[in-house]
């Protein structure tokens, strides 16, 4: 969602993504990241916006449509697991971090297949709407 709409529908930029890192103590943060021509405070404003306005999208997402869209995540994440490449990469990357979990991969499956609209919610104001998150630190990078 984050991509197609502002990199599809508001063009804000080339580069558009959403990914999750570890940082310091193994700590997990989400980058919300916008990379184009406009100037660096309009982009951070467009995220914010973009992070405040989809709690109302989640509030209302239809079950259908959100079962449909765990299902291709689903399906992603076993295709992930069948590259053995990628698997082994993955693996060595854990095991270099400390965090390796060699069974990992269906109970990762079993979580996705019971996420309710309910929870993504919950998620969402715990961690990343600014104004109602609990554990929320947010910080812009202006390159």
């Amino acid at each position: 969602p984050f991509f197609n709409q502002l990199r599809n529908v508001q063009q804000l930029g080339y580069t558009v993504g959403v990914r999750i890192a570890s940082v310091i103590s193994h700590r997990q943060v989400i980058q919300f990241y916008v990379q184009g021509t406009r100037d660096s405070e309009y982009l951070a404003k467009r995220v914010q916006m973009f992070i405040k306005d989809y709690l109302k999208t989640l509030k209302n997402y239809d079950e259908k449509a959100l079962k449909h869209l765990i299902g291709s995540i689903v399906d992603a994440e076993v295709a992930r697991q069948s590259n053995k490449a990628k698997a082994v990469n993955a693996l060595w990357s854990q095991i270099a971090h400390g965090e390796l979990c060699f069974l990992q991969g269906q109970p990762l499956i079993d979580c996705l297949n019971s996420i309710t609209r309910k929870d993504l919610v919950q998620f969402w104001l715990k961690y990343i709407c600014d104004g109602a998150a609990s554990d929320l630190t947010c910080v812009d990078v202006h390159l």
